[in-house]
């Protein structure tokens, strides 16, 4: 039996794999999921070569043995952690990369079509970068799917986001 949190993440994978296919004018959206929530949904494999591997044993070198392992995967059970170029932000990405990587993952559950970010960081600050750059509350509904823990902590920030923007007003009667 799965627990509702698992429950509730493949539902939100599902939606956002069926929100995935193209129509004529909306493009795919990008599912946001904590790093719990992927661990949950994605199953990381364990690090055997490494016994020091970092991420509770699951990430995986980008030399060597360890990156042999990974080139042996399929392509879509592979997975790259990111850094960001400030340094203060760290993102899992389905597939490879080459740039700001710091390792690769690899899972027991293929990501398949999901367009899907993996939030290593504060969950909070990812959320106020990404108001900045995507245009707002109203762009982050727009291009992001948010899964069970994404969705409760973009709530609690929009409610935030809410009140600092609308001082009250005090009204005084003559």
């Amino acid at each position: 039996m799965l627990s509702p949190a698992v429950t509730a993440i493949s539902t939100v994978a599902q939606a956002a794999l069926s929100s995935n296919i193209p129509t004529s004018n909306t493009a795919p959206k990008t599912l946001l999921i904590t790093y719990v929530e992927w661990q949950l949904e994605f199953n990381p494999v364990h690090n055997t070569l490494n016994r020091n591997a970092t991420y509770d044993g699951h990430l995986f070198e980008t030399y060597g043995s360890e990156l042999a392992f990974v080139k042996n995967a399929a392509d879509d059970r592979i997975w790259t952690l990111l850094e960001s170029d400030s340094g203060d932000e760290t993102v899992i990405s389905p597939g490879w990369s080459r740039v700001n990587r710091m390792g690769y993952f690899v899972t027991a559950k293929p990501w398949g079509s999901l367009n899907i970010v993996v939030i290593d960081s504060d969950e909070v600050t990812y959320l106020k970068r990404l108001k900045r750059h995507s245009g707002g509350v109203r762009g982050i509904e727009a291009a992001y799917e948010l899964s069970a823990m994404m969705r409760k902590e973009f709530e609690a920030c929009k409610l935030k986001w809410s009140k600092a923007k609308r001082p009250q007003r005090v009204v005084q009667l003559d």
